[in-house]
């Protein structure tokens, strides 16, 4: 997600949706760092990727990029 305040807002928006529904997914947000300098957010479920490193590598996969070690 290339818009860090648009990011923000839309993971604030879709946990006021679950709050209202019977749903409590734990929805997150982060930023990862990769190779050549560029940063990428992602916002995930982490009932269905269950930690931050799943998280990266598949922002990795999506994007096509090398993650930073």
């Amino acid at each position: 997600m290339d818009d860090d305040d648009w990011t923000k807002g839309f993971a604030d928006r879709i946990d006021k949706v679950f709050q209202k529904s019977d749903e409590d997914p734990y929805i997150y947000f982060e930023k990862f760092d990769f190779a050549g300098g560029d940063i990428d957010s992602i916002i995930w479920n982490m009932d269905v990727i269950k930690s931050r490193d799943e998280a990266l590598k598949k922002l990795s996969e999506i994007l096509n990029k090398k993650i930073v070690r």
